[in-house]
Formats: C-alpha cells, sequence, structure tokens
C-alpha cells in the first residue's frame, strides 16, 4: 500500500471500518483516527501548496495559485481568505494524536489477527 495515494487509503480504511468491524467501539474508534488523518492531510496540503506571507504582523498562508479554483473566493477581490499559521500548530497536535493513536489501533488489530502486520 505504500504506492496508494493517503487519500485513497483513508478511504480503503472507511470501507474497511463500515463493511467488516462488527464491534461498534471498534468501528467508532477506527472512524475517529480516520477522521483525525483526513483533517491533517487536509492541511497539509493547504500548508505545501501555499506561500507564507506577513500581513498586518501575522504570519499567513495564502494559496495565489489555487484562488482561481477555491470556491471561497472572494469575487470582488479575486482572493482567497488567507490561513493563519496558528492554525497549523493545531494540525500539528491532531497529527501527533492519530499517529499515537495508529500506533494503538494497528497493536490491537495485530492482537485480533486482522492481518495488521509490523513494517520494522
Amino acid at each position: 500500500m505504500a504506492s496508494v495515494e493517503s487519500a485513497r487509503k483513508i478511504e480503503i480504511v472507511k470501507m474497511y471500518a463500515k463493511s467488516i468491524i462488527k464491534e461498534p467501539t471498534w468501528a467508532k474508534g477506527l472512524r475517529e483516527h480516520v477522521d483525525a488523518v483526513e483533517d491533517v492531510n487536509r492541511v497539509r496540503n493547504v500548508a505545501a501548496h501555499s506561500v507564507m506571507r506577513l500581513e498586518s504582523g501575522r504570519v499567513v498562508l495564502r494559496s495565489p495559485a489555487a484562488a482561481k479554483l477555491l470556491k471561497a473566493i472572494d469575487l470582488d477581490k479575486k482572493t482567497v481568505p488567507p490561513i493563519l499559521l496558528e492554525s497549523l500548530a493545531k494540525a500539528i497536535k491532531n497529527g501527533e494524536a492519530a499517529l499515537a493513536s495508529c500506533a494503538n489501533l494497528l497493536d490491537n488489530l495485530q492482537a485480533r489477527g486482522c492481518g495488521a502486520r509490523s513494517t520494522n
């Protein structure tokens, strides 16, 4: 699965959670993990495709190239609202939590014999 795009991996795990896992607690935990990973991926994409600027004393991210494509365009100004750098700090914390959750999830899947294997 290393060659599969992360968004597709998320979809695969979502389908796994819906169709295979019958325990409500497990399914809920897996869905919450996938939602966290999806949020981190979304913010990562914003950070990776944006330009960092200093505006009014605050660091913001702007995406001038994507402004033409995004629905959030201010039609009068032809711009997209900036994303504050502080929002990335929250995303990093969420990413760290998702990573910890993933390690726990893999351990639990392996203990249940669900085919999760160590990559070491």
